[in-house]
């Protein structure tokens, strides 16, 4: 290995960052010039560009079509039903009072509210997002031979729920998550009777997340590999871009000692593996 090489591996390779920084630097400033000598119209097409190219909204290619993210005014088998529903984020909020679902002090559904969880289990059928159960009580205490506390009520409710859903239908357990709060949640003030009754409240959370559907003229085409499998690949090309762009930074470097020895400036290696620049022989 030679002694340049022998740099580049060592204590020195901090020249080819640098290396690298400056041709990064030069770009740059070539463009924000030629940018700043265009006229108007040019220059906004370029800001334009520009914005399309970074823009981090931009939708991803697909093989295939897939459904659109689902909306709180999207859910036309939900509109006869007694759901609220609200979006907020990644999640949708579907929110009934515990009163049409259940009887005061029960985790018994009632008739009415099995229909509909029926309309809500066809909607789900066309998602595969997770579900999340969540059980509410106001504060009033609750000691009953069945139920103990507030927590164990709101949590049978929620489980009672999931049950009927994963039971009745065919939707995967694994989606599902039955969360009792108790009291500890309270969306109005417990002190009155209207607060309290909104506490009493079941909430379903269900990530919004599309089905995808496969594409209709799909015939024998291969499925897109999963990411798994494309990886490596990926890494092969990440590794072969990288030992290009080592290779001509090194060679830039070559360059540029050469160039500095004409000039009669020689870089000298130290003991502590900094540089020393003094004047050739004349």
């Amino acid at each position: 290995m030679s002694s340049r090489q022998q740099q580049l591996t060592g204590p020195d390779r901090w020249q080819i960052s640098y290396a690298d920084l400056l041709t990064l630097l030069l770009g740059f400033f070539i463009v924000m010039y030629a940018v700043a000598s265009m006229e108007a119209d040019k220059k906004a097409e370029v800001i334009t560009a520009l914005q399309e190219k970074f823009s981090s909204t931009k939708a991803p290619e697909s093989n295939g079509p897939v459904t659109p993210a689902l909306t709180s005014g999207d859910i036309p088998l939900l509109i006869d039903t007694e759901f609220e529903v609200e979006a907020q984020g990644e999640w949708l909020y579907l929110e009934v009072a515990s009163e049409t679902v259940f009887a005061s002090g029960s985790a018994d559904l009632k008739t009415s509210a099995k229909q509909q969880l029926d309309a809500l289990a066809d909607w789900l059928a066309t998602t595969e997002g997770v579900v999340e159960i969540e059980g509410h009580t106001d504060n009033q205490p609750i000691n009953t031979a069945q139920y103990a506390n507030n927590w164990a009520l709101s949590s049978a409710r929620a489980v009672a729920i999931v049950n009927y859903l994963t039971l009745n239908h065919a939707i995967q357990g694994t989606r599902f998550r039955a969360v009792g709060f108790g009291e500890y949640s309270p969306v109005a003030d417990n002190s009155t009777v209207a607060g309290r009754q909104k506490n009493r409240r079941v909430v379903i959370k269900v990530e919004n997340k599309p089905l995808y559907i496969a594409p209709v003229n799909a015939g024998n085409s291969a499925p897109k590999a999963p990411a798994s499998q494309t990886a490596a690949p990926q890494a092969a090309t990440a590794s072969i871009a990288l030992s290009k762009n080592l290779e001509a930074t090194t060679q830039k470097i070559n360059t540029l000692a050469e160039r500095l020895k004409t000039k009669g400036i020689d870089p000298a290696r130290k003991a502590n593996g900094g540089l020393k620049f003094t004047g050739g022989e004349e």
